[in-house]
């Protein structure tokens, strides 16, 4: 039987990242687990495949931002009645995601992925697709809106 007791969402901001986060509510229901939302602060790429993190003043400055953001997911009557705990990162997203997915004994990862065409796929790589290649645990993927599934 499968039981899954702690679910996380990983998010960006993104409309796709809102668009997994319905698919999350549900499972968290299904299965009364508690959901997990991790936001992780990114590291900007430059060409040729290289990144970095912002300097330490501008991820100051992004912080509050992020942190009112992550506060606004899935804050309304149906969390009310949930255990959701919010959580920010700093560094490379897969990373961080299969990082606090290990540290927490997360059961199964839900997240939204970007759909971008091959060439950006080429150039900045999936979030997504590295994290379920590497994850020690199930994880879910969430195709952007349009792509919706329904119970037949």
């Amino acid at each position: 039987m499968i039981n899954l007791k702690k679910i996380l969402l990983p998010t960006d901001f993104s409309e796709n990242s809102e668009h997994a986060l319905q698919y999350a509510r549900e499972f968290t229901e299904l299965f009364d687990a508690e959901l997990h939302i991790l936001h992780v602060s990114h590291q900007m790429a430059l060409e040729h495949g290289m990144s970095f993190l912002p300097p330490g003043d501008l991820m100051l400055d992004m912080r509050p931002a992020a942190k009112r953001k992550l506060h606004k997911i899935a804050n309304d009557d149906w969390a009310a009645e949930r255990t959701i705990v919010r959580e920010m990162r700093e560094g490379r997203p897969f990373v961080e995601i299969i990082r606090y997915a290990d540290e927490v004994e997360i059961d199964l990862i839900i997240m939204g992925t970007h759909g971008w065409g091959p060439i950006s796929h080429l150039l900045v790589g999936s979030v997504a697709e590295r994290v379920v290649q590497k994850a020690h645990c199930p994880v879910m993927t969430i195709r952007p809106a349009g792509h919706e599934f329904i119970m037949p």
